[in-house]
């Protein structure tokens, strides 16, 4: 056991009462991952740093401590054929820079930054489902 009443101090570092909501929502829903870092943001939310296998996952929490979403960046190779023929119809020109898969209670989908390697022109945040429909 760590001990907290020594210098320097160590109780930001430790797991928090509060957060036992936090904990067992990663254990139902991510049983194999490790917990890496838990931050409180300044509107009273909590984001939530774990190491799923290879995959490094951000969980965000209402400041009720209540699962708002999870979001992983994916390599391209990973995004269905579907998303990428709908950015090539939709944003000729265009390459995507960026992607992160994002599941929320409400639903799942890919948020992408795209690029236009001419003018360099971006385009932040687009979202599309796994089937290439665009979210708005």
């Amino acid at each position: 056991m760590v001990d907290t009443d020594q210098k320097p101090d160590y109780d930001d570092y430790l797991p928090q009462p509060e957060a036992q909501a936090i904990n067992d929502f990663v254990k139902q829903n991510y049983p194999d991952a490790r917990i890496i870092e838990i931050d409180r943001e300044k509107n009273g939310g909590t984001e939530v740093e774990i190491l799923d296998g290879m995959i490094c996952r951000e969980l965000y929490f209402d400041n009720k401590n209540v699962w708002l979403r999870t979001t992983w960046e994916v390599r391209l190779a990973e995004l269905p054929a579907a998303v990428k023929e709908a950015v090539n119809l939709k944003y000729q020109g265009y390459v995507i820079d960026d992607a992160d898969y994002v599941q929320t209670p409400s639903g799942d989908w890919y948020e992408l930054d795209l690029e236009n390697e001419r003018t360099d022109h971006e385009i932040d945040n687009v979202k599309i489902a796994a089937n290439g429909n665009w979210i708005n």
